[in-house]
């Protein structure tokens, strides 16, 4: 570890538990202190803020969440560490259109050009499961296909990023 990355937690800590800065203020271009932290490849930055509750799934201006900001800057440790947060599918369910077309861009799409490996890492350990055994009576193997057929799916995940973080309750009577 560098003195610059010590300077920098040591920064990050002070301003969030002796400013008690908010954990996602957003700056310029809806940029949080986890998607900087996310580019530049500062894992215990981003180990630090994941757990004291910073949102991953924060868009920023260009509807990039931290994952897919980690994956356009090849940071290969935070893209798995990202993967291995319970709610991995969420990031996972982000969608940009593309300029001058009517196609979409997703982080499996974003995966696959930028970080193979890591795609391929991710069909075997979070998109593909086993029951049983070899040599048992029952061996299986079952695929999630969500994220590679994602057509029919991708158009309400562009429609939620344009929402941003907004949720709206609804109370009803029975």
């Amino acid at each position: 570890m560098n003195f610059i990355l010590i300077g920098h937690i040591k920064t990050v800590k002070f301003l969030v538990e002796t400013v008690r800065l908010e954990i996602d203020a957003m700056a310029d271009r809806r940029l949080t202190p986890l998607h900087l932290a996310c580019e530049n490849g500062w894992r215990e930055i981003v180990a630090y803020l994941i757990e004291n509750g910073a949102s991953p799934t924060f868009r920023s201006a260009e509807l990039y969440n931290s994952l897919e900001i980690a994956i356009i800057n090849q940071k290969e440790d935070i893209v798995k560490e990202l993967l291995t947060l319970p709610n991995w599918r969420e990031l996972m369910r982000n969608a940009q259109p593309i300029h001058n077309s009517e196609a979409y861009d997703t982080p499996m799409r974003k995966l696959i050009r930028y970080l193979p490996q890591v795609a391929v890492w991710m069909i075997e350990n979070k998109l593909t499961r086993s029951f049983g055994g070899q040599g048992k009576l029952v061996f299986k193997k079952v695929y999630d296909y969500e994220f590679y057929m994602d057509i029919y799916s991708i158009k309400p995940w562009h429609r939620k990023s344009k929402q941003g973080s907004i949720r709206v309750v609804c109370f009803c009577k029975k």
